[in-house]
């Protein structure tokens, strides 16, 4: 939502060179937003005020918002951004973040709805991007003298991207380029419960089941109602993005909604964990999770 409230006082006057910034990020093209935005890397003016980014914060939120809905980000992410589209997300939660370092009133920041639907993403690197916007606002709701603001999290999403991954090694092992990944990493599993009878293909008379991505002989994919069991071999299935799998899997086993985001969450590791890169940005994402959580009381109270 834009940001509809204004400064009870005349704002002091910012340095120039950030004035041209603001000006440039308000007025210049969507594909120029990214270069623009990399001026603010470093921030060496005096502390700012977000009432001096109305009109940027605005526009970003009319551009998260027609991304969210291109995208249909209300749901897990159905398919790969386009570079321009992935550049300009990143951009905008890197000013978004910088600004919560460098200005006051940001209890006036009132694009959470668009940034809480992007955590559906299934590309990483948006992912980190938007959880280290989302720590700033996080931070801010443990100190009693913060305006109250409209920060609401996705509290089961965080939940579960803090999760542990059920791998017997600390963090800084699985950090190293040499850790050893196993087969067993590279499997996802899942196991959700449907609450309705769909019968759809070969369903069988089992209310329990447990079936493979991988195919076989011996699999039978039951759409029945009750207790279910996927079990994924990723390592099998090289070359496939996150977004492939997950629609496979989804078409082939009838997940319910519900268990979406979870299964999201379970391929992104098994499919990623074999590079080095990738890994040390899955356990980011985790820290950041569990930053998150350990900053927000009704997550601390319900882990």
């Amino acid at each position: 939502m834009k940001i509809k409230k204004t400064p009870s006082k005349k704002l002091a006057p910012v340095p120039q060179p950030l004035y041209d910034v603001i000006k440039s990020l308000e007025h210049d093209p969507e594909n120029q937003i990214p270069e623009t935005a990399a001026k603010l890397t470093n921030w060496p003016y005096p502390r700012g005020d977000l009432f001096h980014w109305v009109q940027v914060l605005n526009r970003f939120d009319s551009i998260l918002q027609r991304i969210v809905e291109e995208y249909d980000l209300q749901h897990i992410q159905s398919r790969e951004f386009e570079s321009g589209t992935k550049s300009l997300l990143l951009a905008i939660a890197d000013v978004s973040r910088t600004l919560f370092e460098y200005c006051t009133n940001r209890n006036i920041y009132n694009s959470y709805e668009h940034m809480n639907a992007l955590i559906n993403t299934t590309d990483i690197d948006v992912l980190v991007s938007i959880l280290r916007f989302m720590l700033r606002p996080a931070q801010r709701t443990n100190n009693p003298r913060a305006v109250r603001s409209a920060f609401v999290i996705p509290q089961e999403k965080i939940t579960e991207l803090a999760r542990r991954w059920g791998i017997h090694a600390d963090f800084v092992d699985i950090y190293k380029d040499d850790f050893v990944v196993t087969e067993d990493m590279t499997r996802m599993q899942l196991r959700f419960y449907r609450t309705y009878s769909a019968n759809i293909g070969n369903s069988s008379n089992s209310s329990n089941s447990s079936t493979s991505a991988s195919g076989g002989d011996n699999n039978v994919d039951d759409h029945t109602e009750g207790m279910h069991a996927v079990v994924a071999q990723l390592s099998s299935e090289k070359g496939k993005s996150d977004v492939e799998l997950f629609q496979e899997l989804v078409k082939q086993h009838d997940i319910p909604e519900e268990y979406h985001f979870e299964l999201a969450n379970h391929i992104r590791i098994a499919n990623h964990i074999t590079k080095p890169e990738s890994r040390r940005k899955l356990l980011l994402i985790r820290v950041l999770a569990i930053a998150i959580m350990g900053r927000v009381p009704r997550l601390r109270k319900s882990d």
